[in-house]
């Protein structure tokens, strides 16, 4: 132990109790001890220091059928702190706020942004910033995570690439946000942040080998082995847009023919209810009644009501889904596969239809015995409140540096 500071062991104490209350089912000083190896002194001295400052609180544990008063209980204190998340869905930001648990206390949807360009993206995010921060109901945890197009580098927070985007530079948003606001960021792709979320907080039966797949103008899934998210040595695992389904099809921006991205995204949908609608067959359909908007919301939506057009619209890219995730089945094998982003949140139609196509493609594998296809449950914000929990990953650091600022500027003054 040579070389060891006290504050840095300080500094694990606090870390590991933290996240022990934030894990555990029904913490309590002495199950923390046990859990971490550490003496309940210790335990009892970092959680009274904890609870002091806001940032833990005592409960009543449950009767255990022992005799005498229940024990107290520990949790994560949700009026103290706050975390920030911020995701980019569409064609806007969007923006959570949680509490120590992860408990979502505030939602914002920012105005649609007409030109998507970095610029228009960077200066939009900047302008809500400073109007959330200004109005916060909690201490900010000084940090925001983001959930951003493409494929992102999540040491450096910048956006590498994004086809869908058309954007093929590096673009940085990291730097600029950190400069200017003085707070850390966290960042990963927009829609592994929502698998993320929905992961951690609409998982009851907390299948630990899933994946996430979120369909939209981007398509990309997030993928839990074994209760890990995987990454790749460049940040790209889960990049299933530019598998090539089709030899024969679609150039696509990225230079092959056939990915993924040119039979199933929003695009792809808009263009084929467009002109599907356009046929004798399908003048009756809703999509051609005037002030209807075609955009990929209202075809999910009609098609959940039996609009004939757009069933047909969602099934031509339902097949091309089916046989990229087929592949991807029987080399992951995952338990639960599920369906978001602004296509698959909407639709249950298109999910229903997923679910039927994959079980007949995977009728003599083992992959397709125990697979269930669900659709997301979080909806739109599920990317930003996926950014939000990158923050409350770290929240032992942010809080412990944070109180000792408070405590230096303390001092300071005296």
């Amino acid at each position: 132990m040579s070389g060891v500071r006290f504050e840095d062991l300080e500094f694990v104490n606090y870390k590991n109790i933290i996240d022990a209350i934030g894990a555990m089912e029904s913490p309590s000083r002495a199950s923390v001890a046990k859990a971490l190896a550490v003496s309940k002194t210790t335990v009892s001295y970092v959680v009274s220091d904890l609870i002091e400052k806001g940032i833990v609180e005592e409960t009543e544990l449950q009767d255990s059928g022992r005799r005498g008063r229940p024990g107290l209980g520990l949790r994560l204190r949700d009026g103290a702190w706050c975390a920030l998340g911020a995701a980019f869905i569409s064609s806007h930001w969007s923006f959570v706020i949680t509490g120590l648990s992860g408990r979502v206390i505030f939602r914002h949807e920012a105005p649609e942004i007409s030109v998507l360009t970095p610029d228009s993206l960077l200066s939009s995010l900047k302008h809500e910033l400073r109007e959330i921060m200004s109005s916060l109901p909690h201490t900010m945890l000084p940090a925001i995570g983001l959930g951003l197009p493409g494929i992102v580098d999540i040491e450096r927070n910048r956006i590498i690439v994004a086809n869908d985007m058309k954007w093929h530079d590096p673009i940085d948003f990291g730097s600029k946000i950190e400069k200017e606001f003085g707070i850390r960021v966290y960042s990963v792709n927009r829609y592994t942040a929502a698998g993320i979320a929905e992961f951690r907080y609409a998982n009851p039966e907390r299948d630990l080998d899933m994946i996430y797949i979120g369909l939209g103008h981007g398509i990309r899934s997030a993928i839990f082995i074994n209760g890990r998210l995987l990454s790749g040595a460049t940040y790209s695992a889960g990049r299933i847009a530019h598998i090539v389904v089709d030899q024969t099809g679609p150039l696509c921006d990225c230079g092959k023919k056939g990915c993924l991205l040119t039979l199933a995204s929003s695009d792809v949908l808009i263009r084929k209810a467009d002109e599907l609608r356009k046929l004798d067959e399908n003048r009756i359909s809703r999509l051609n009644d005037e002030g209807v908007k075609l955009d990929e919301e209202t075809i999910c939506t009609l098609a959940d009501e039996y609009d004939t057009c757009a069933m047909k619209a969602i099934d031509t890219i339902v097949e091309p889904l089916a046989r990229g995730l087929g592949e991807i089945c029987d080399i992951i094998n995952p338990r639960k596969i599920i369906i978001g982003g602004p296509i698959g949140y909407s639709s249950r139609y298109l999910v229903t239809r997923l679910r039927e196509c994959l079980r007949q493609k995977l009728t003599a594998s083992p992959a397709g015995e125990v697979l269930k296809v669900e659709q997301a449950c979080l909806k739109d914000y599920g990317s930003a409140l996926g950014a939000a929990s990158l923050v409350l990953e770290n929240k032992a650091d942010l809080l412990y540096r944070a109180e000792n600022v408070h405590s230096s500027i303390k001092n300071e003054e005296r």
